[in-house]
């Protein structure tokens, strides 16, 4: 019995003392650390729930201030996270070839659906964005605006109906991103605006749901990448999955007998034939990503930017001013034309993204040893960074008075001169960023044109709430 209790506190010993040793990596690589704790270093209130991953981060990184860049344990994963704004804006533009890589491995024949643009890497991730560029081009979008428009327009007119009365707008704002997406990228015609079972949003929600088993699967592909394959957690589910192979393969049947425009699903349709040789579950992949990444950024920053005009009635009224004497000069006629002159609300839509960025952090991979200018620092191949989006959004040194909703902020500023990534910088920002502007512009005018927006129960307002809702 003395032998056996003496083999499991030794064992005990021993595992504590090596995780003990995992949790000083970066000081024994000479990069200066926080204060880990067993068993979830620095991610504690994280899993305790008192505290959103992001915003976590963003403490984490106002707390290091002093710091270049600060190393941190995500359990027993050491990252970093990049703290000076010029180091940041050299991991994603100056010195990208050396950050290439988001950190995220997929092993695409076990779960082909997590093969997308956004986890390809290398030259193969270089060669599908060129490829695709031409889809979400500046020449593009004019022909994206008429179907955004005629899509908003259908919107405007469902909301007639109930003119007066309450509306969840996270939820009427998801049906207008589906319908949208579902038109301008694949050419189908979703009606989710007039029909709240429409399959194709039925499957973006689902992607995106926040549940247990969604969180759980997001855990293990940022905890422990390795072990999400042991385990056979794949990026969706299979109903998500058997979705979008089924409509890849219906859209590809029928653009056989009927051209179809020059959209997002033809030009992956055609990288089937050509050397990237892309399988109907590859191409589902990528089309799967592009809903994703539209359905969750257009719906989140125009609930949010319709939420805070709500709140700021002067902000709201100074927004219908401009949209009124722009449009008024066309006979009333929005124009891909004079939706780019609306500059207020332009404004409108970048202290959205400042204030409830979609994606509150950026990941990307040291591909080689990189040796941060004027630090004396190196950063260990294989290291993944973190770009906390939403700490350098909340620092009151680049966005003074963080809290509130200021879109002057972005007044005269072209190119700002601040640290304001909303769809990433460099090489493997979003390739899809005009699309995305474009589909949540659209809509704010329109409705902004046609209606007040006020908050349901202005007492309850909060600026951590993440469904707003509106009348």
């Amino acid at each position: 019995m003395f032998l056996v209790i003496f083999f499991v506190i030794s064992l005990l010993t021993l595992a504590y003392r090596a995780f003990r040793y995992r949790l000083t990596y970066w000081k024994r690589h000479g990069i200066p650390q926080l204060q880990p704790a067993i068993p979830f270093g620095d991610f504690g209130p994280v899993f305790r729930q008192k505290r959103f991953y992001g915003e976590l981060l963003q403490d984490l990184y106002l707390q290091s201030k002093h710091l270049p860049l600060v190393g941190i344990y995500l359990t027993f994963r050491p990252v970093l996270i990049a703290v000076d704004p010029e180091l940041i804006k050299a991991i994603l533009v100056r010195d990208a070839e050396c950050f290439s890589d988001r950190g995220l491995n997929v092993d695409e024949g076990r779960d082909p659906m997590a093969a997308n643009i956004f986890h390809t890497h290398g030259d193969r991730a270089k060669d599908l964005r060129s490829r695709l560029y031409s889809t979400f081009s500046a020449a593009k979008m004019r022909g994206y605006f008429m179907q955004l428009s005629s899509t908003a327009f259908s919107l405007v007119g469902a909301l007639e109906k109930s003119a007066g009365s309450v509306v969840e707008v996270q939820d009427v704002m998801s049906r207008y991103t589906a319908d949208g997406t579902a038109a301008v990228l694949f050419g189908l015609e979703a009606d989710s605006i007039n029909d709240e079972h429409d399959m194709f949003r039925e499957v973006a929600r689902r992607a995106v749901a926040v549940d247990g088993f969604n969180l759980m699967r997001i855990a293990f592909y940022f905890l422990a990448p390795k072990f999400k394959n042991w385990l056979g957690i794949k990026f969706v589910d299979s109903v998500v999955e058997s979705f979008m192979i089924s409509m890849v393969r219906k859209i590809s049947e029928h653009r056989e007998h009927e051209k179809g425009d020059q959209d997002l699903i033809q030009m992956l349709l055609e990288l089937r034939s050509s050397d990237l040789a892309l399988k109907d579950e590859i191409v589902a992949a990528h089309a799967l990503f592009f809903i994703i990444g539209s359905y969750e950024a257009s719906t989140t920053t125009t609930s949010f930017c319709l939420y805070e005009l709500a709140k700021n009635v002067d902000i709201q009224q100074k927004a219908q001013q401009e949209i009124d004497s722009v449009i008024s000069k066309e006979e009333g006629e929005l124009t891909v034309e004079n939706l780019a002159d609306m500059r207020y609300v332009d404004c409108c839509i970048n202290e959205t993204y400042r204030k409830y960025p979609t994606v509150p952090i950026l990941f990307r991979r040291c591909t080689k040893d990189y040796l941060v200018p004027e630090h004396n620092i190196t950063i260990p191949s294989g290291s993944t960074v973190v770009i906390p989006l939403l700490g350098l959004a909340n620092d009151p040194e680049f966005f003074p008075n963080p809290e509130a909703f200021l879109p002057e902020r972005f007044e005269n500023k072209p190119d700002y001169g601040l640290p304001f990534y909303p769809f990433g910088a460099g090489p493997r920002s979003c390739i899809a960023k005009r699309l995305g502007h474009l589909q949540t512009k659209v809509a704010l005018v329109m409705l902004l044109a046609k209606f007040d927006i006020a908050l349901a129960n202005p007492d309850a307002a909060s600026n951590q709430s993440f469904h707003p809702r509106v009348q």
